[in-house]
């Protein structure tokens, strides 16, 4: 009888030793939010708007990740000027990074379902990539939409391609890429896009075609304390574009 007590008490506290293991080990939901405001979006080395903000929410779940971006130009010159919402769902497990992403870049007071004269408004894109300690690689194709199409109406499967490696001097944290795309994009994507002498800024008509070197840049991020209790990360970031032939400093600030 002793012997039955005794490994029911045992069996009792084995269960609640596996019950709180699972429960420190189950991964938890997880919400952030925030914004960066900067003085100009330049995105993957092209131009896209001039100083904008730039909010955002995530939900992650273990290696599951799922969110919302988008940004606003916030010049009163230019209204309606440039908006773009994009949802993505990555998922990240032993440094290797899996994903899609659905870009909206049409512009303010535009649809985001309906078509107009171009198709829908809408890019997909698929991603890959791989972390180990401060490098990362990634690679980013667009696989569907109808703003990525050649004039007979194929996809182009716009590609980019980036690397980086992370450092820190002193207290400021380091951010070198470059960035490819190995064939000619939609001119809407502008990885492709050369400056023709005879505008301000690159137009479709100068898309150039094979391996485009479209962003080599160089990051610097510093908090800033702001008060006792608060820090504000502070980056300010070179960006070249050889394909362009177009050099940008951008300041941000991520609140």
């Amino acid at each position: 009888m002793k012997t039955m007590k005794v490994l029911a008490i045992c069996a009792i506290a084995l269960s609640s030793m596996i019950s709180l293991k699972a429960q420190e080990t189950a991964p938890a939901l997880s919400v952030t939010a925030g914004s960066d405001l900067v003085s100009s979006y330049i995105w993957r080395g092209v131009y896209f708007a001039g100083a904008s903000i730039q909010p955002s929410i995530n939900l992650t779940y273990g290696g599951l990740t799922a969110g919302l971006w988008g940004s606003s130009d916030i010049s009163l010159v230019n209204d309606p000027g440039y908006k773009e919402v994009d949802a993505s769902l990555f998922y990240t497990v032993a440094g290797v990074k899996v994903g899609l992403t659905q870009y909206w870049w049409t512009g303010k007071n535009k649809p985001y379902i309906a078509k107009d004269a171009f198709g829908s408004g809408h890019y997909f894109e698929g991603t890959l990539g791989y972390s180990i300690s401060n490098f990362n690689i990634v690679a980013n194709t667009m696989f569907a939409g109808d703003r990525d199409k050649d004039a007979k109406g194929k996809q182009m499967f716009s590609t980019y391609i980036e690397g980086s490696y992370g450092f820190n001097v002193g207290d400021v944290a380091i951010l070198p890429i470059v960035g490819i795309s190995p064939w000619e994009s939609n001119a809407n994507v502008g990885y492709h896009l050369k400056y023709d002498g005879n505008s301000a800024l690159p137009t479709p008509s100068g898309n150039g075609t094979g391996i485009a070197l479209c962003n080599v840049s160089l990051k610097a991020t510093k908090a800033v304390k702001v008060s006792e209790t608060l820090s504000v990360p502070v980056s300010v970031q070179a960006i070249y574009s050889n394909s362009s032939d177009q050099i940008h400093l951008v300041l941000g600030v991520t609140l």
